[in-house]
């Protein structure tokens, strides 16, 4: 039988355990709503009725249609302006997969592009109610709890300018490449 000692047991305050001045401190009420507005920032209201059609549904779908004319011009800047880094490299990198695979041009991007203007608010508020989630889960007092998801979240301009230079870029290189290659024939 094994004893714990004091030393050896889990944190009595939260998985990473916090300071005990902190965790007697009276507990601010922390609202889903409020920690949702911190994290989206800017034009929470789109995304808040985005949220309440997620909640309508009962946990049957997490995907709900409502159009976003940014996730469907630019989806990866618009997805890189919301710090959804991983989202951003996977639909820049699956096109250029299925091009290389399939030997298909314009249709697999213009698809990604059609799926991100219907779902990617609900992709967004999933991925932010994910990333709340286990914020929460830390255990931290409400100050620093709604500190960390305003940081967590929120919008990146730097990165949607970079992103906008990249696929400027990157378009570029593209039609130098095709006019040398219809040159050379």
């Amino acid at each position: 039988m094994a004893y714990r000692t004091a030393f050896s047991a889990p944190p009595a305050f939260g998985r990473r355990g916090a300071s005990p001045r902190l965790a007697l401190q009276p507990a601010q009420a922390l609202d889903d709503s409020e920690l949702f507005s911190l994290f989206v920032g800017p034009n929470a209201g789109k995304f808040e009725a985005t949220r309440d059609k997620i909640h309508a549904a009962g946990g049957k779908s997490r995907m709900v249609r409502s159009w976003s004319w940014p996730a469907f011009l630019v989806p990866q800047i618009w997805l890189l302006y919301r710090k959804q880094w991983g989202m951003a490299l996977a639909i820049t990198v699956l096109p250029m997969l299925f091009a290389y695979l399939i030997g298909s041009r314009g249709a697999s991007g213009l698809t990604i592009a059609i799926l991100m203007g219907m779902w990617g608010r609900s992709l967004y508020v999933t991925a932010a109610e994910q990333r709340i989630a286990k914020i929460g889960a830390l255990g931290l007092g409400a100050a620093e709890t709604r500190e960390r998801v305003r940081r967590a979240g929120g919008v990146s301009r730097v990165a949607a300018i970079i992103g906008s230079i990249v696929l400027a870029l990157c378009i570029a290189i593209l039609v130098l490449a095709e006019l040398q290659a219809k040159h050379l024939h």
